[in-house]
């Protein structure tokens, strides 16, 4: 979120002002999908079937009409010897807590932390990609680098890579910013089709690889996971969705909404409707995007 995504929105904030659809708060959305709470309870038993181990669960659970009596138990094995347990990582708040108020023009931490920069907006983020130049660039460059506006990330785990020194970084681009994409203005409805394909790649999702390197985190550089998602990218779609909109659609814009599924995607969304193309359909904007992160 940036002073760039309200100037975006307040158009249409001013001339519609605030909405609300009905059917679609949380608790309306779970009444009308009770197949939903299902799914949901059934992922938490085998979560607990994984945690905890089968049999203790299930015998637990009860419900057998056997009446039959259990087998007595045979004597228990000796303990094998494991290894010395890690000691957990320590999260506690021991540092002296900033000024109530900061006037200085800079990010300010704690005395004990540091900041730097990890991601900008114009790194390069596809494999081979050149960061930007200073200088207007095509759709085609502003496509494999970073968008700005970033307010929404989520960390994954690459399996096999220890947490604590890499993963997959993936982040948001909420919104176009026109002055360092084109001279003059930027307007839907004059618009070239190369103004168009330039917006709508400064938009959408990154996913980037980041490791541990000399005790500060960095972005790793030409890694086959660092991918770039646009308003210009095809998407496949599956599922019910399909059967209504067909099995591909076109670009993610406005990313701001974001989190991640039980089964390891990211999920993205906009908040609102900023209209980038004109005459956009309702019935195909703000449709949520599921990015499987490793892909």
């Amino acid at each position: 979120m940036s002073y760039i995504t309200d100037e975006l929105r307040a158009p249409r904030r001013e001339a519609e002002g605030i909405k609300t659809v009905p059917g679609q708060t949380l608790e309306e959305l779970v009444a009308a999908n009770p197949a939903r709470r299902r799914v949901l309870r059934g992922s938490l038993g085998m979560s607990l079937l994984s945690a905890f181990g089968g049999g203790s669960l299930l015998a637990a659970c009860g419900g057998d009409d056997n009446s039959a009596p259990a087998p007595a138990p045979g004597p228990a094995p000796a303990p094998t010897p494991g290894p010395t347990p890690q000691q957990p990582l320590d999260y506690s708040v021991t540092f002296k807590g900033l000024d109530a108020k900061i006037t200085a023009n800079q990010v300010t931490v704690p005395a004990t932390y540091e900041t730097y920069v990890l991601f900008s907006a114009g790194d390069p983020v596809a494999p081979g990609a050149v960061g930007y130049k200073g200088a207007f660039q095509t759709s085609m460059e502003t496509e494999q680098q970073a968008g700005g506006n970033h307010d929404g990330m989520h960390f994954f785990e690459i399996p096999g890579v220890d947490p604590q020194k890499g993963g997959l970084l993936v982040i948001n681009h909420e919104a176009p910013d026109a002055a360092i994409l084109m001279s003059g203005s930027y307007n839907a409805a004059t618009a070239t089709p190369e103004q168009k394909r330039l917006v709508l790649s400064s938009v959408g999702v990154s996913v980037i690889e980041i490791e541990l390197v000399a005790g500060k985190w960095g972005v790793k550089r030409n890694s086959l996971y660092n991918k770039r998602y646009s308003g210009n990218t095809a998407y496949r779609v599956s599922g019910p969705a399909a059967t209504t909109v067909g099995p591909v659609v076109i670009g993610t814009l406005n990313n701001c909404s974001s989190g991640h599924t039980p089964w390891g995607t990211y999920l993205t969304k906009p908040p609102t409707t900023i209209w980038i193309r004109p005459r956009q359909s309702r019935a195909t904007a703000g449709w949520s995007r599921s990015i499987r992160s490793s892909n």
